[in-house]
């Protein structure tokens, strides 16, 4: 099997090896409402989702050419937050069918892939993210954390970076610790008393009911931690704000458990399990082609070569046939033209196959009779898949031979 790295953008020989781990989930949500629904696999499938998966994949790995390579998903059933509070998550749009019909196709096609998909029951994605991109931290390995959601932003370290990802499927906006600071002005362990003051409308976490992104990153501008603005809060001007946060403490340290990502919880997978050594081409082509993915196919190299023209070859005697449609039935295949005086077989291989069939008495080649019968056994196996060319006059040929 053939697989490929890319070197790094400076031309280097050697590769750092980092770890990409996806919110699969997240991705799979922001590629089905980018691209249209009317895009689907020959069977009708709807890939729009998976399409879009596959684009933003050959873009974090064509970048950041990751030695370490995971996708982690949400497990069906509720998560340790609903026993906290069972309105977590509250009043969320059902997920469209269209929608749901693609995971399955996307986890398949990551196992043939050899790409770990994790999962783990009472846990959501974003706590695989947290757990797996701590033991990458503990190895002295860098972290690539792939998601839409702002609550991971509290995984950032020195050795660890977020990727937002934006608009459609391409834009991807990468954190560390100095673009949080100059975009929002806070530290990554303030991520999440900023979401326990201003709450959360997506997941359905409270915070403090009127205090806003902007009020919160005020907040937190003046007192670094949740705790230390409670502490502080006598000290506070006696307004409406002051009213809100004294009245709604326990919401707001609800809201903080809610949003603080486990890093410890039971994942079994280890580092290793991760490892990614690139695509294998014949698989990969082999999936893209099935959900005629050709745009994709060409993007990656992988538009197949015209296949060589199949060498002839004559079959002139009853027992030649018998055998050849034996090979036809053991392959399951079984192509068939019909040309007035000869009949072309193939098996799926590199080889076509001509019968001339004898006509007269004492002419060569194998009666239509002979021809009709062999390859009959071939034809009426309900387990021989059949493709045929000119059916009509071959209709005529099996009414001349009784």
């Amino acid at each position: 099997m053939q697989r490929r790295r890319k070197k790094p953008p400076d031309g280097g020989d050697t590769v750092e090896k980092s770890l990409v781990i996806i919110d699969g989930n997240s991705l799979i949500f922001r590629a089905f409402y980018a691209l249209p629904t009317t895009m689907t696999a020959d069977d009708g499938t709807p890939t729009n989702a998976v399409y879009g998966f596959f684009s933003m994949l050959f873009n974090l790995t064509d970048t950041y050419h990751p030695g370490y390579l995971g996708v982690a998903f949400d497990k069906k059933g509720g998560t340790f937050r609903h026993g906290i509070y069972d309105a977590y998550k509250a009043g969320r749009r059902a997920t469209p069918e269209d929608l749901l019909a693609q995971f399955p196709v996307l986890k398949n096609a990551l196992a043939r892939l050899g790409i770990a998909t994790l999962e783990l029951e009472g846990y959501e994605a974003d706590d695989i993210l947290g757990v797996m991109s701590a033991k990458a931290e503990q190895k002295g390995v860098r972290s690539y954390i792939v998601t839409g959601d702002r609550d991971a932003l509290q995984l950032i370290s020195d050795r660890s970076h977020v990727l937002i990802t934006k608009k459609g499927v391409s834009d991807i906006e990468e954190f560390d610790r100095e673009h949080l600071k100059e975009k929002w002005g806070i530290a990554p362990n303030q991520i999440v008393d900023m979401k326990s003051l201003m709450g959360d409308s997506s997941d359905n976490i409270p915070g403090i009911p009127g205090v806003g992104e902007k009020t919160a990153l005020k907040l937190l501008a003046q007192y670094p931690t949740l705790d230390a603005i409670y502490e502080n809060v006598e000290q506070m001007p006696k307004n409406k704000l002051r009213e809100k946060i004294e009245n709604n403490k326990d919401s707001a340290y609800l809201s903080y458990q809610l949003a603080t990502i486990v890093r410890d919880a039971p994942v079994k997978e280890s580092l290793e399990d991760l490892s990614f050594e690139g695509f294998d081409d014949a698989a990969l082509r082999e999936i893209l082609r099935e959900m005629s993915f050709h745009s994709l196919m060409k993007r990656r190299g992988l538009t197949e070569q015209e296949r060589p023209r199949a060498e002839m070859i004559d079959v002139t005697d009853a027992a030649a046939l018998s055998e050849l449609c034996d090979k036809c039935i053991a392959e399951k295949k079984l192509a068939l033209v019909y040309a007035g005086e000869t009949v072309c077989l193939a098996c799926g291989g590199e080889q076509d196959y001509r019968v001339t069939l004898n006509r007269s008495f004492f002419g060569d080649g194998i009666s239509a009779r002979e021809a009709v019968e062999t390859v009959g056994r071939a034809a009426s196996d309900p387990t021989v898949k059949k493709v045929c060319h000119g059916v009509k006059a071959l209709r005529h040929l099996l009414a001349e031979s009784g």
